[in-house]
């Protein structure tokens, strides 16, 4: 199958929320640990007569990290996005049993599916991964038809089940 790719700034940022996305029990049950301590902590602030300390600095917390994690990457990764000329160009990329292809007027790549070791799926794009600091992005709007089942069997077939 062949596609024609031109990333966004969108799906730029969608690709490292899914590249950060908890994989293990570990790492959502320390996201679940957080939730129900900022709870608590909220619960005694509004419901204490006198909350401790410690439960305006786990609020206080809580707060940073929401804001290092969802308000601070979209606006860094779109910077970024601009700066990278390379992810604004459009590119040909070219999918088949052997592997992928891409071309663009910058040059060409072959990869086969040898040099790939996991993939995720996500609602609106696939990242297929070299290592686990390099992907390549698939938006879902790039494929024609049954092109995107067909991609997903092959990546099945290639590397297993995502990851």
């Amino acid at each position: 199958m062949k596609l024609c790719c031109q990333l966004e700034p969108d799906d730029y940022v969608r690709a490292q929320y899914l590249n950060l996305r908890p994989r293990s029990i570990m790492q959502w049950f320390a996201l679940t640990a957080a939730l129900v301590a900022f709870a608590s902590s909220a619960a005694s602030i509004c419901f204490g007569p006198k909350p401790p300390l410690i439960a305006y600095a786990i609020v206080a917390t809580f707060i940073a990290i929401l804001l290092l994690f969802l308000v601070w990457p979209p606006s860094r990764i779109r910077k970024t996005f601009r700066q990278q000329k390379l992810l604004q160009e459009p590119y040909e990329c070219v999918i088949d049993e052997n592997g992928l292809s891409s071309n663009s007027a910058r040059g060409s790549l072959q990869l086969a599916w040898k040099d790939f070791h996991k993939y995720r799926v996500g609602k609106d794009l696939i990242l297929v991964y070299q290592s686990d600091a390099i992907f390549h992005m698939f938006a879902k709007r790039w494929f024609a038809g049954s092109e995107y089942e067909e991609f997903l069997a092959i990546l099945k077939k290639e590397l297993g089940a995502p990851k």
